[in-house]
């Protein structure tokens, strides 16, 4: 962890008690942490530059084992109602690669960010909301109706914004109580 730049360098690999190479050249990679970097800085203070952030309690010093871990997120995901069968680490990484795109990230910051050699193999981590889906389409939809398109006579431009208009206060209520549940646990953890 870098605390002047508020980022973390990952160059090593922790799987199943293994820390090793990372598996490809790009899995090396620096990462900005935000708003969670001040969080890093407390709980870094006083610690040893190379000594693992997530080290297990028994005083060995060695990171925490997968398992731990683990268990530690799906109690937190129960307690803040938003477990799911299938919930685990890679949830947040799935998630984090499309909320990216969603704020406009292209799909090669994507895969930098995510450390894949591919990215074809972000694509399979992107989740389309549908809310996205039904922007891109009447987006799309409009500029043929702007142009004179065959469109224009079947569809009315102010019933369209209406169904958007519903549709996105539908879906954003779902994707908010989502967020509100995944923020009340990082507030619920960090306090």
């Amino acid at each position: 962890f870098d605390a002047a730049t508020g980022s973390i360098t990952i160059e090593q690999r922790w799987d199943r008690g293994d820390v090793d190479e990372p598996k490809t050249l790009n899995s090396r990679r620096v990462l900005a942490l935000g708003s969670a970097a001040d969080d890093y800085r407390k709980l870094t203070a006083g610690m040893e530059p190379d000594a693992y952030i997530f080290a297990r309690n028994d005083g060995s010093g060695e990171p925490l084992w997968d398992s731990t871990v683990r268990e530690a997120l799906k109690a937190a995901a129960r307690a803040a109602g938003c477990d799911f069968l299938g919930f685990g680490m890679h949830s947040f990484r799935r998630a984090n690669i499309t909320w990216r795109q969603l704020e406009g990230a292209t799909s090669i910051e994507a895969q930098k960010t995510a450390g894949h050699s591919k990215v074809s193999t972000t694509m399979d981590y992107t989740q389309i909301e549908l809310s996205r889906q039904l922007e891109t389409i009447l987006r799309i939809q409009q500029r043929l109706i702007d142009r004179g398109g065959s469109l224009q006579s079947q569809i009315e431009p102010k019933m369209l914004s209406l169904q958007r208009e519903k549709f996105l206060k539908e879906q954003s209520r779902k994707f908010l109580f989502l967020d509100d549940r995944i923020e009340g646990w990082d507030r619920n953890r960090s306090g």
